[in-house]
This record gives structure tokens, sequence and C-alpha cells, in this order.
């Protein structure tokens, strides 16, 4: 597969290692990400390739090298809620990201909406669709409801909607033990930590946070875990996790942000987060929009 210069970065001053100097650095990689960067062999230090943890001094070059970016068509299987001229709703699989990315070249949501769009429409549908296809994400991990854009005034539209808050989501989240109140909102600032630029958290010094604020509902408690519908007034990455995590109540099988709580022996099948419902204004015809989702049964 063909490689191409990504970003190219000059050391301004002596670090003790390469890996801790990108950490951060890089816009939307994580330190997964990273170290799958360091692994696959796509970070060159003065044009040789080197691992996270060698030393660099001032005016040493790194560069990062990409993947071919073309979007391969991939049969799999999503549901197709609504389809119309402009938008389509799909109900996305847990274990499935949205687009290809640093460690996954395949199997993605816009993986199989190329082979969708030219099975359904042809390849000039497939090539036009793809750009702006992207108006919002769920993480791999999580299932649910999401909305693609077929063109660029239906991709901006909907966008500002999610911008302005206007669009109305709701989730619904197996977490462990139940919150006190049953219901109310966490209104709490998040962000990268200024200290550890991998990691996303919420902001209790109110120095780095963007306003994050999440609205639940209980709606049963079973055993050790109850079940809550979710209402994000934000869009922070990872917000509803990171929120109930820091209340106390993870979300059931989050691998990334574990409750103290929950059993040492429990494996978890999957994230149990669900995108249940969407609700928006339709980018071209003006009139409102509203899908819903059942909660699939492993949850």
């Amino acid at each position: 597969m063909v490689k191409s210069p990504e970003l190219q970065l000059t050391i301004p001053a002596q670090q003790p290692h390469l890996g801790r100097f990108l950490a951060g650095r890089l816009s939307g990689v994580n330190q997964q990400q990273l170290d799958t960067l360091f692994y696959q062999g796509r970070v060159l230090l003065n044009g040789e390739t080197v691992p996270a943890e060698v030393p660099v001094q001032a005016g040493d070059q790194v560069r990062i090298l990409q993947r071919d970016r073309r979007i391969l068509p991939e049969k799999l299987s999503v549901e197709v809620v609504y389809e119309d001229a402009d938008c389509l709703v799909v109900n996305k699989p847990a274990d499935m990201a949205v687009h290809p990315g640093l460690g996954t070249y395949g199997g993605t949501l816009l993986n199989w909406l190329a082979w969708y769009a030219a099975e359904s429409a042809g390849a000039d549908a497939a090539a036009s669709w793809l750009p702006q296809a992207v108006v919002h994400r769920l993480d791999k991990a999580t299932s649910g409801l999401l909305v693609l854009a077929k063109n660029k005034v239906a991709n901006q539209q909907l966008q500002q909607q999610m911008a302005a808050g206007s669009t109305e989501r709701k989730y619904v989240a197996r977490v462990w033990g139940c919150p006190t109140p049953e219901n109310g909102s966490i209104d709490l600032p998040m962000g990268r930590d200024p200290a550890q630029p991998q990691l996303l958290r919420v902001d209790d010094t109110g120095s780095f946070g963007k306003a994050a604020l999440t609205h639940y509902q209980l709606l049963e408690k079973q055993g050790d875990t109850s079940l809550l519908a979710l209402f994000p007034q934000t869009g922070r990455t990872h917000q509803l996790r990171i929120h109930l995590h820091h209340i106390g109540h993870g979300i059931v099988g989050d691998l990334r942000y574990v409750q103290a709580v929950q059993p040492a022996s429990f494996v978890p099948a999957r994230l149990s987060l669900h995108a249940a419902s969407i609700g928006f204004v339709h980018p071209t015809q003006g009139h409102k929009c509203h899908f819903e989702s059942d909660l699939p049964s492993d949850l």
C-alpha cells in the first residue's frame, strides 16, 4: 500500500524520548494509536524507523507516515433505518468504527457506505457521498443510530444542528450500581489532561476542560447494575463514559474507564452503550425527523 508523508516536525529541544514528545501533539491520535504508529514503523526520526524510547535532540526531524486513504467498498451488515436524497440514518453495530483510522483500515461504516452507495446509486454516487458523509460519530464499541449526509448542504446543516445542541439524542447504558439521585444531571467540564495529553478526564480544577452536560434517568435496577437513559447536551469525546465513571457508575464493559466496583472476574461481552434515538430537522425539507432503535439483545 502506498505511503505518503502526513506530518513533519522538528524537535525544539532535547527530550527524554520520542514517544513522550509526541504524546498529545498529534491531533486526533490517542496513546494507543501512537503506539500503533511506532509498531507499524510509521514514525521516522531523521529518516530512520525508530522505537518510541529513542532519545531525541534539538533539531531532529520527525516524520509521520500515513497509509493510502482510499476507502474500499465492503459488504458489511448495517441496517438502513431511513434514506432520502439528502441523508441516511443507519443502525451501527457494536465493534464497528465509523471511519478508517490508525490501526483500522477496513470493516468501518464508511467502507460499508462505499459499497452501499455503489450498489444502490452507482460508482459516481459512492465518490460524491463519502467526502461529506460523516456528520457525527459513535465510538467503535457503541451501537445505535447515526445520521450520514449525502451532500455538502446536508452535511453543513446537520453539523450546525449538532454544534448548536438542537439535535435530540438519547442513549441507553447499563452502569455499575445506581446513581443518587436516580434522575439528575452531570455538569462537569472535561478535556485532555495537560500533564498526560493522551488521557481525557473530568477537569476538577476548572483550568483546561470544556463545558460538558449529561442528563440521566433511571430505567431499571438489576442486581449490581442499573439501566439508564442518557441525554447528552454537549458532544465531547467519550463524554458519557467519562461522566459516568467520574460519579462512580461507569458503563458495564468499558475497558478504558474501568470502574473499581465491578467484579474482578468480570469479562464483558461489549461496551453496554447504545444510541437509542435521534431527532433533527431535515437539512433541506425543514420538517422534524425522529428515529428510534430497540435495545440490542446483548444489552
